[in-house]
């Protein structure tokens, strides 16, 4: 049986997505503020030594681009179409098969991709081949 809150807790106007919510907006110094000024954009963080911003979330592609094989590309382009559309720019990559990083190029030279991203690649290389 599940019992009911008084009304004088007050706790009842908090929702635990509420509590969540404002307990990581402060694990990022200036999110706070830089959410309340552009809401629906990710907030971004100046990279040192220069005067360009990246957002501080990026996109993880391993999932989306292993998709390629059994989905075509049309998952990972409205993937990379949602990132976008809230500002987001950075794709982190995995080493993974040519054929897969061959069809997740293709993706990225369509218009409005290639140029609006920054991709962190990593190598699968050690000796002289890296």
């Amino acid at each position: 049986m599940m019992r009911r809150r008084r009304s004088t807790d007050h706790m009842d106007e908090l929702t635990r997505r509420d509590v969540l919510l404002a307990g990581a907006a402060f694990c990022v110094p200036g999110s706070v503020g830089a959410m309340a000024r552009s809401p629906g954009r990710l907030p971004q963080r100046l990279i040192p030594g220069t005067n360009e911003k990246l957002p501080v979330i990026g996109l993880g592609s391993t999932k989306p681009v292993r998709m390629i094989a059994s989905a075509g590309t049309s998952p990972l382009e409205s993937v990379l179409g949602t990132l976008m559309k809230y500002g987001g720019t950075v794709v982190d990559t995995a080493p993974r098969p040519a054929d897969l990083d061959a069809e997740f190029g293709r993706v990225l030279q369509q218009p409005g991709f290639g140029d609006a991203l920054w991709i962190a690649a990593k190598v699968n290389a050690t000796g002289q081949e890296a």
